[in-house]
């Protein structure tokens, strides 16, 4: 384990702490996936029960491009987290006490939506996506996200955001006239 790991893990103050943001974790950042720190969480998970705010890839544009950061498997750390109401990633999310979530890369798949309508996610009340370019791996139809704003999905959201889409104009359209009023034109 590094020696931040085992300074963060002996902090007499980890216990008041309710929320953490993991910047780059290897040198090889383009490479290689957070999974020492998401294991490093799990291990010692008496330690992260408060935790209520996670945010995993903070980097700048400079460490590296948003559309290169590599993710890891949260299945683990969802299970380990009981008391998690924020997340911020790029992965598969399935957590019954999740309130919000924000997924920020270049290109989002098709594959991350899917994950995310079938996700166990009854209490979310903030969901903001940022949906990219098709050079980053952006493959969905605007019918694809539109299906994110069915009040059966989310009954408690509040807040849904789709930000940064290469097809931004035709996708707010589209979640108006779908979600919003099925009925009208804009």
């Amino acid at each position: 384990m590094s020696q931040l790991a085992e300074q963060i893990l002996n902090n007499q103050q980890m216990p008041e702490v309710d929320s953490l943001v993991t910047g780059c974790w290897d040198e090889e950042i383009w490479d290689v996936g957070p999974d020492k720190i998401l294991e490093m969480i799990v291990g010692n998970k008496e330690k992260f029960m408060q935790v209520k705010r996670l945010f995993v890839g903070d980097m700048t544009y400079e460490e590296n491009k948003i559309s290169w950061i590599q993710q890891g498997n949260y299945d683990e750390l969802l299970a380990t987290l009981p008391n998690l109401e924020s997340l911020l990633i790029n992965g598969k999310i399935d957590h019954p006490n999740l309130l919000e979530l924000e997924i920020m890369c270049g290109g989002l798949p098709l594959s991350a939506v899917n994950d995310i309508k079938t996700a166990n996610l009854p209490n979310q009340e903030r969901l903001v996506l940022h949906a990219g370019l098709k050079h980053y791996g952006y493959d969905c139809t605007l019918p694809d996200f539109a299906a994110l704003a069915e009040k059966s999905l989310f009954p408690n959201l509040r807040h849904l955001g789709f930000l940064d889409s290469q097809d931004q104009d035709q996708l707010v359209e589209t979640i108006l006239e779908t979600a919003c009023c099925p009925n009208s034109k804009l």
